[in-house]
């Protein structure tokens, strides 16, 4: 991502809110840099709840179409049918 998107981004999160989710101080002879507020943490630690949340639901859902489906070949799987098909000749 380049730096001139990353500032937009910001700059559109923080007028996504009344107040800013990041503080951000222009560069000069001390440097620039941006902060994230005590708001930006709530959205931060909110977004990341949510996050585990759904990806623990789509697991749930998933999880019983995976269990029904055809279980994937795996490569023990082969050889082992290979190997009796041997035993059978």
């Amino acid at each position: 991502m380049s730096y001139r998107r990353a500032w937009l981004l910001l700059q559109s999160v923080n007028q996504s809110f009344r107040r800013p989710v990041v503080t951000v101080r222009t560069g000069g002879r001390g440097g620039g840099g941006a902060s994230v507020t005590a708001l930006g943490a709530a959205v931060i630690q909110t977004y990341r709840s949510l996050e585990q949340r759904f990806q623990k639901q789509a697991e749930e859902a998933f999880g019983e179409i995976v269990r029904s489906s055809r279980p994937v070949a795996t490569s023990q799987g082969v050889r082992r049918r290979a190997l009796s098909r041997k035993e059978a000749d």
